[in-house]
Formats: C-alpha cells, sequence, structure tokens
C-alpha cells in the first residue's frame, strides 16, 4: 500500500483489507467518514475487477457551455438594460 500517493484511494485499500478482517461495512464507513454503500461498492470492485477497480477515476474537465458571444450579450443585458428598465419602470405616473 506504499505505492500509492492518493489518500483515497489509500482508504479503499484498506477498507478491502478491514473487511477481509471480519470487519462490518458499518464500522469501516464510521471510520472512514463515507457511507455504508461506498464501502459495499468498493468491495464489490474489488471482487468483480481487483486492484484496478478501486483507482480514482478522473473526471472529465468542465467547460464552460456559454460561447463569448453568448457571454457579451448576457454582460450587456446585466450591465446595460436592466438598469434602463429600472429607471423607466420607476418614472413617477406609470
Amino acid at each position: 500500500m506504499k505505492k500509492t500517493t492518493d489518500k483515497r484511494h489509500y482508504r479503499r485499500l484498506l477498507a478491502v483489507l478491514q473487511k477481509s478482517n471480519d470487519r462490518t461495512f458499518e464500522d469501516i464507513a464510521k471510520e472512514h467518514g463515507v457511507s455504508i454503500r461506498s464501502v459495499q461498492r468498493w468491495l464489490s470492485a474489488y471482487l468483480q475487477i481487483g486492484m484496478e477497480g478501486l483507482e480514482i477515476k478522473k473526471t472529465g474537465s468542465t467547460q464552460s457551455r456559454i460561447t463569448d458571444e453568448n457571454r457579451e450579450r448576457l454582460y450587456f443585458l446585466y450591465f446595460l438594460m436592466i438598469p434602463i428598465f429600472l429607471v423607466t419602470s420607476e418614472t413617477p405616473g406609470v
């Protein structure tokens, strides 16, 4: 287990080891601060895939769905149109 530098990966490996020593899912979950279901998923992944099943999967990067053109439009609406709307809607007698 000294080969890993990721604490989350180490925690999963340790949980599998603890389960092999007849610890309950509840005890393991409390010790690691996770749900019982997480510990069950870790054990299942280990039994089905092996050590690779416990590796932390990297998530994809999150790119903004707003294009530069739409960002400019939003800026225009928010900073230019809304103050105009507020001024005209607060006009006395309207």
